[in-house]
């Protein structure tokens, strides 16, 4: 196991961020779906 430099392994971080948010995102637009069909 190699040990990460600091920018390393904030880059491994900032990608990961990248690619969540969209993940995120679109739970949040789903969650919010499913509140307004199931309350309507």
């Amino acid at each position: 196991m190699r040990v990460l430099t600091p920018t390393a392994k904030m880059h491994l971080i900032g990608a990961k961020n990248l690619l969540l948010a969209p993940i995120q995102r679109n739970d949040r637009l789903f969650f919010s779906l499913n509140v307004a069909i199931l309350s309507s």
